[in-house]
């Protein structure tokens, strides 16, 4: 039976490899590797056959070399930092972490809505001219009002 090799970035947090290796068992090899430091690099991760990263892509160079990989899986829900033309057209696949962030998204959106509510950025400037105008006829509050957030996605 094939154990599988799985490499993770330098990026990736220590804690989350300990609870993989838990949970697969083993069936699977997990090694963390420290991409910056560029000796026998190649000759560590050749045969891998997933790449768990959360910032990091593989160099362009080495995506033809690699045989074995199948997945690169993102601990974040962010795809920017991944080439997925070149993962694709090496017939590799990539994953998220769909929903990694949405607690963070949905307290930002509130906050936003008290700023902009309650008219937030205007009294800062003014405060910070160092004036106070007294907003009171402009200050609207939330109490008893219902507020309605349309988005999409998974926050």
């Amino acid at each position: 039976m094939k154990k599988f090799k799985i490499i993770a970035s330098h990026d990736v947090d220590t804690k989350l490899l300990i609870s993989l290796k838990k949970g697969l068992g083993k069936k699977y090899n997990i090694t963390k590797i420290d991409f910056r430091e560029k000796k026998n690099v190649l000759e560590k991760i050749e045969d891998m056959d997933i790449f768990i990263t959360k910032y990091y892509d593989l160099p362009y160079k080495f995506y033809s070399k690699l045989q074995n990989l199948k997945l690169i899986h993102l601990t974040t829900s962010d795809y920017s930092k991944i080439n997925i033309k070149l993962a694709k057209k090496n017939k590799v696949k990539v994953a998220n972490n769909q929903g990694a962030n949405s607690v963070s998204v949905a307290e930002h959106i509130i906050m936003l809505v008290m700023i902009f509510y309650r008219n937030f950025l205007s009294q800062e400037i003014i405060v910070n001219k160092g004036r106070w105008n007294n907003l009171k006829h402009k200050n609207l509050e939330l109490f008893g009002k219902s507020i309605g957030i349309v988005g999409m996605g998974h926050v």
